[in-house]
């Protein structure tokens, strides 16, 4: 399955200009109306129109400050527009020309200026809107010294569809704990918004429809985030019903403003799971306990489906020389005796060399599909194996020795696939046995996991 993330420049950005000053004569009033109409390209602001034109639309709101002033103003808006007018007051003293503006969309009660920058948030929980960002989502800043203020995004992020029905969330996470929202400081550098500071930061965003609803098949939806760099990829995890799956993408990308990557059918190869709790059930306490150990990141003493998803490899710097060149296997030469969960760390894409060397009370185990590679020795002496059973219909690449010294366990591989598997692994052709996948099982189970009928 193809795992990529192909970054597309979308200009969303609200390049806003104004022709004249508007400013109320009525005398001891420092009522004033600002105008905001698109420059370049043809787009405006907040309701996305055939995936790149975002307008101002009616009911929008921004807040203005101007020394030590600051007020709301309201666009008079009935239809959605490339122009709109925002109305309203700066306290008591009358604003001139020549005196600084700066605004935020959208307007917040808490949002505050330091003379220099502007610090709002950038929200972690967004209502997704088919065809737009969510309402009030897609934060933008304005510097002027005229009424004309000119809006310039400060996110970016991701633009995706879904190829299922029934899903009721989506949730977006870097895969090295990445600052993706939160309470941010915002100023304007050479021309171009930039995030000074993140206090309160989240490392993920998620996404949900308005209550009561799911989002729409092959529709357009937009999750807005922090500028940065995500490294290691990013991860998708969606709920549909009580199921809870999830998508890695591997690849480095660079969240950057006013432009965001685009994902059709992000769902798509998604493995999905009967749970409610987020919990994996593991069979055996001492593969828990390991994987707890290592990748525990909230700290609640558990594996979820969304840490087990971030995982990328069970070898990990040989601390004792402090080399970190150094690999050991966090389960090499350990007593577990089952593994069969490992089809929920959708993030792995190889089962490295020695893995899981010397494992001699390992019984059983199940590779999941996400798993294009085995090293040289991965099982090498886990003589206890009963079987080994392979969710890919693909035959992964396998290393020297890679299942040396197991007897002769049953290799279980999908129905149908048992030739490919056999001339790709000649040296286990007699020991490869087909098997028919059940629909989904519950977590802990050895039958049929990381298969659903989805």
């Amino acid at each position: 399955m193809m795992k990529k993330c192909f970054l597309l420049a979308i200009p969303l950005l609200a390049w806003v200009a104004c022709s004249r000053n508007q400013i109320s004569d009525m005398p001891g009033s420092s009522s004033l109306s600002l105008v905001a109409r698109t420059e370049l390209p043809a787009d405006s602001r907040t309701l996305v129109e055939d995936g790149t034109h975002v307008y101002w639309e009616p009911g929008d709101a921004i807040k203005v400050f101007s020394g030590g002033q600051s007020g709301k103003f309201v666009t008079d808006l009935t239809a959605s527009s490339s122009t709109a007018t925002f109305t309203g007051t700066l306290g008591t003293t009358a604003w001139s020309e020549g005196k600084e503006l700066w605004a935020v969309y959208p307007f917040s009660e808490t949002a505050a200026f330091d003379g220099q920058s502007i610090t709002t948030t950038l929200p972690s929980e967004q209502t997704a809107r088919e065809g737009s960002f969510g309402k009030d989502m897609n934060l933008t800043i304005a510097h002027s010294t005229t009424s004309t203020l000119q809006f310039l995004n400060v996110g970016g992020g991701v633009r995706f569809s879904l190829s299922g029905d029934g899903i009721r969330q989506v949730v977006l996470e870097g895969m090295d704990g990445e600052i993706l929202a939160g309470k941010v400081r915002v100023g304007i550098q050479k021309g171009t918004p930039a995030v000074l500071d993140v206090t309160e930061g989240k490392t993920s965003i998620t996404v949900t429809p308005p209550e009561g609803e799911t989002f729409q098949k092959d529709a357009w939806y937009y999750i807005v985030a922090i500028p940065g760099s995500l490294e290691k990829g990013f991860t998708l995890h969606f709920l549909k019903g009580d199921n809870y799956g999830s998508r890695v993408f591997d690849k480095s990308v660079a969240v950057k403003r006013g432009i965001y990557g685009t994902l059709t059918h992000a769902d798509k190869g998604a493995v999905y799971t009967t749970v409610s709790d987020n919990i994996i059930h593991f069979k055996d306490d001492l593969v828990k306990s390991i994987l707890v150990t290592y990748f525990d990141t909230d700290g609640d003493g558990e594996m979820s489906y969304r840490e087990a998803a971030v995982v990328r490899s069970f070898l990990v710097d040989k601390t004792e020389t402090r080399a970190a060149e150094e690999k050991v296997s966090i389960f090499a030469g350990t007593g577990i005796t089952s593994f069969d969960e490992l089809v929920y760390f959708t993030g792995l894409t190889r089962i490295e060399e020695n893995t899981f060397t010397g494992c001699t009370e390992l019984e059983s185990v199940t590779i999941p599909e996400n798993v294009v590679a085995i090293g040289d020795n991965a099982f090498d002496s886990c003589t206890s194996l009963e079987s080994i059973t392979l969710t890919s219909e693909t035959p992964p690449e396998i290393g020297t020795d890679a299942f040396a010294n197991t007897g002769e366990c049953p290799i279980l591989v999908p129905e149908g696939t048992e030739e490919d598997y056999a001339t790709a692994w000649s040296e286990y052709e007699d020991r490869i046995q087909g098997f028919t996948p059940v629909g989904s099982s519950e977590p802990g189970g050895n039958e049929g996991i990381g298969y659903d009928e989805y």
